[in-house]
């Protein structure tokens, strides 16, 4: 008879494995099957299966590295599938199973068991390796013997007893770490039938259901941190999101079953922090962090494991949240025409995923639209009709880039203002973008033109670095217009900028100002730099030459349309000063080996359109702007430019300011601490400020983006109000009538946007 363990252990195998006979003729399920087979036969034929050898793969030899002992349990892992999934060309092969159970106790005895000891990175030893190892016993546990499955369990004992600490110094594991390593315990208490072990897995949780105010895990604005400083919630975070959505789903209904109300925040981090950062299938590579240069997770691949884990999220979730789950993923899997969702996932996801797709009670959830400020983690994400727009910044809290384990090496501007344009075009950031983007001229960026170096973590930090700056954030009114702003400070060079964004669903304004540098080299802003094919390009309607190598220095620009490669990816720029601009179509070759030491070799070309100002040499207080037109035509870019919805106010290193007459919206960003007015707006401090009137209202958002004014910020709008509507409770209003003087209380308020509305 199957007692409690027996039957979790039965649970975790069907989510390895799947239940699918009624699907064996589906053809996705047979393409994922054939893959697994044909993988597990690769690894299985290339085994090293001599009685004297010394390691199981000639390839995973090294010795003095850790990364092999994750990698040889991973191979077993994929023969121990290729062996049990129902279908298979290899299901219940007694000699691939024998070689299998053969090098499992090869591992055993010579590298992984309670004598070994760390040797290299950590994490192979207590998240790598376990983690492998467990699926392979579940997977084969009837085919074991209780001294095999004791002996494996053993060695991952040695490692991992307790999920709250990792390392050799046994320090505390948070976040995502903290997650692997529940998810380890709990298998291990599973297999040994061990009921502490289940326990403390369960338990170990908690800290991570919990939101943060510094360090690592989900803010409540629905930033997510890891390693101190990296935004990571598209990759350490979707490996925390995949791993609570098995535990609690296989430890639903349980003697241990997860019952700390606090579980219910990983529903708000599903609207919060990943419904924004997913565009169509696609995760943003804004929040990938070193992730963006393994050539096998492009944006997409990453996206649908996160879509699949949220899936299994909606699976035990209590309403509205199962249907708002489901309706979310059915519009992700349905919108995403640049691969499929089916291909590549895993098996249970196939199977679930298909039977959403034709289940029509459950309602896809729409276009995401509406503004999001992530002040914890200093990115930006604007969503309006057909695109989405991602700005990643760093400050003196969070780290510009990480290239640790010798990945992500020439992300050196990647934070520095970098805008991340999504729309039609799906394959813009996949298709090998990484390695074939000039990494000097990211999109939206002020840079110092120096030529850099490859500089490896061993060998120094290459570059990774926090500003001294604090003024990095924005406001959002409404949750669907926002303002942004950052104070560069150049990580390589003296260059310094002031940086804004406004953004009002049917245009971004970018400004620019106070750019200055004295180190003799050139300085540009990048205003785009588009990954093309048979697109054209057109300067103030006239057509430019569509041909590799042409390079231009266009005067009194204003405004350029670019026709994107597929329908709903055209884009437009109007300039409002008419500036010179520089356009660049470019072919440009690079390799993934030259981002991360473990991509492949093989030459890749893509063709680039690169639209920039040149700043000079040693610019002083130099300044830009430009209007980013999502989606227009260029009849509709040419009617921009002669009747424009948009006035910039000022564009200074006091203040940069705009106003929308279409919305009637003022937004404003004010850089210092000294009164100072635009428009109608007076401001005594550093802060960033939108306010709209409409129908007779007048409202009002204003943050603090230093996150550091342990005051208050004074506001006086010279408009006569007639009374309060809605304030905040950290809004005083000190006078009414001809003017609104307003007292804005931001203590403590991590960047948070405050909201008040008048009616005049």
């Amino acid at each position: 008879m199957k007692d409690k363990y027996d039957q979790l252990r039965i649970k975790w195998r069907s989510t390895l494995i799947g239940d699918y006979e009624n699907n064996l003729n589906d053809i996705d399920v047979k393409k994922y099957v054939y893959s697994v087979a044909q993988r597990g036969e690769q690894f299985w034929l290339s085994m090293n299966k001599e009685n004297s050898r010394r390691f199981l793969w000639e390839d995973l030899s090294n010795d003095r590295i850790s990364g092999p002992i994750t990698d040889s349990y991973e191979r077993l892992r994929k023969m121990a599938l290729a062996y049990s999934l129902k279908g298979s060309p290899l299901e219940n092969n007694k000699e691939l199973l024998r070689d299998i159970i053969s090098g499992l106790d090869w591992m055993y005895e010579n590298k992984y068991n309670e004598r070994a000891s760390y040797y290299d990175n950590w994490w192979p030893w207590d998240i790598g390796a376990p983690l492998r190892l467990n699926d392979t016993v579940i997977l084969l546990y009837d085919e074991l013997t209780k001294t095999q499955i004791d002996n494996y369990m053993k060695s991952i004992n040695r490692f991992v007893s307790d999920p709250t600490v990792c390392r050799s110094d046994k320090i505390e594991s948070t976040g995502a770490n903290r997650v692997d390593l529940c998810k380890v315990v709990a298998v291990c208490g599973i297999i040994s039938k061990d009921n502490e072990k289940l326990t403390a897995a369960r338990d170990s949780l908690s800290v991570v259901f919990q939101y943060v105010t510094e360090d690592d895990g989900f803010y409540r604005d629905g930033s997510f941190v890891q390693h101190d400083a990296i935004p990571y919630t598209c990759s350490y975070g979707a490996v925390l999101i995949e791993g609570l959505s098995v535990i609690l789903y296989i430890l639903d209904n349980s003697p241990w079953k997860v019952l700390d109300p606090a579980v219910e925040n990983i529903y708000q981090w599903i609207y919060n922090s990943y419904e924004p950062l997913i565009y169509k299938g696609a995760a943003m590579d804004m929040v990938r962090g070193r992730a963006v240069s393994r050539h096998f997770l492009q944006d997409h691949v990453i996206g649908h494991q996160i879509i699949s884990s949220i899936m299994r999220v909606a699976m035990s979730a209590p309403e509205p949240h199962h249907s708002n789950f489901m309706g979310m993923v059915k519009q992700w899997i349905k919108e995403d025409s640049s691969k499929s969702f089916f291909e590549g996932i895993d098996i249970t996801s196939i199977i679930n995923g298909k039977a959403l797709m034709n289940n029509e009670d459950i309602i896809t959830k729409g276009e995401l639209v509406g503004h999001w400020n992530f002040s914890n983690m200093d990115r930006v994400v604007h969503r309006g009709e057909g695109y989405g727009l991602g700005i990643s910044m760093y400050s003196k809290r969070i780290q510009n880039y990480e290239d640790m384990n010798d990945e992500n090496k020439k992300a050196w501007y990647t934070s520095d203002g970098m805008t991340y344009l999504y729309n039609n075009d799906l394959k813009h950031y996949s298709d090998d973008f990484w390695p074939t983007v000039n990494p000097y001229r990211m999109a939206g960026t002020t840079v110092d033109t120096m030529e850099r170096q490859v500089v490896l973590q061993k060998d120094g930090m290459g570059g990774q670095r926090k500003s001294s700056k604090n003024w990095v954030g924005g406001t959002s009114l409404n949750n669907l217009y926002g303002a942004a702003g950052m104070e560069l400070e150049s990580g390589f060079s003296s260059l310094t900028a002031r940086k804004s964004w406004f953004m009002f669903q049917k245009e971004i304004v970018a400004l620019g100002a106070g750019i200055t540098s004295t180190d003799n080299r050139t300085i540009e802003t990048v205003i785009e730099n588009r990954k093309v094919g048979d697109s054209t390009l057109i300067v103030d309607g006239s057509p430019m030459p569509n041909e590799i190598g042409w390079h231009e220095k266009l005067e009194k620009v204003r405004w350029v349309h670019f026709q994107g490669n597929n329908k709903g990816s055209d884009i437009g720029y109007y300039f409002p000063y008419g500036s010179r601009v520089n356009a660049l179509w470019e072919e440009r070759k690079g390799r993934w080996r030259d981002i991360n030491a473990d991509g492949p070799a093989t030459v890749i070309s893509r063709n680039y359109l690169t639209l920039w100002f040149d700043h000079g040499i040693n610019p002083t207080d130099e300044a830009y702007g430009y209007v980013i037109l999502p989606n227009k035509t260029s009849e509709e870019v040419k009617n921009y430019c002669d009747k424009p919805e948009i006035i910039v106010l000022e564009n200074t290193k006091e203040v940069q300011a705009v106003k929308n007459i279409r919305l009637n919206i003022v937004g404003a960003n004010f850089w210092q601490d000294k009164e100072k007015t635009v428009e109608y707006i007076s401001c005594n401090k550093k802060a960033s400020i939108m306010i709209m009137e409409k129908n007779n209202t007048l409202e009002v958002s204003i943050s603090d983006p230093t996150m550091e004014n342990q005051g208050a910020i004074d506001l006086i709008i010279n408009k006569p109000i007639k009374k309060i509507i809605f304030k905040d409770e950290n809004i005083k209003v000190l006078q009414l009538e001809d003017q609104v003087k307003l007292t804005v209380d931001v203590i403590g308020a991590s960047g948070k946007s405050f909201y008040a509305k008048f009616s005049i």
